[in-house]
């Protein structure tokens, strides 16, 4: 049984598609740590905008950031124990910071948008 001959169009638009979805891979793979430290940039200017140190903060802010220093403990632990580099741990953490960076910014521009109420 012989293959039916695919024509340049079929070739065409599969490399299209191909090609399409590793850039949208690099993208992803490239922006969303960059994201996750800028998120984590905006979130210090954010908890820490009157220059006053941890007086300022509030038991929300204090939680978050105890929350926050315990799961990033969990996940080391995590790390270490799948074998994972440091930079490969960081990565991956940041890449989870850049996904949770932009929920919060989808989620506010919702919110201003009028579509909270």
């Amino acid at each position: 049984m012989t293959k039916p001959r695919v024509s340049l169009l079929v070739i065409l638009d599969s490399g299209l598609t191909y090609g399409l979805q590793k850039l949208l891979l690099f993208v992803l793979t490239s922006l969303l740590p960059m994201l996750g430290v800028i998120g984590l940039v905006v979130t210090y200017q954010s908890c820490f905008e009157h220059g006053r140190g941890l007086l300022e903060l509030s038991r929300f802010e204090v939680i978050a950031f105890v929350l926050f220093i315990a799961l990033e403990r969990r996940f080391t632990y995590y790390c270490r124990l799948f074998g994972y580099s440091f930079w490969q741990g960081l990565v991956r953490l940041l890449r989870v910071l850049g996904v949770a960076s932009l929920m919060v910014g989808v989620g506010a521009l919702l919110i201003e948008g009028g579509f909270g109420d």
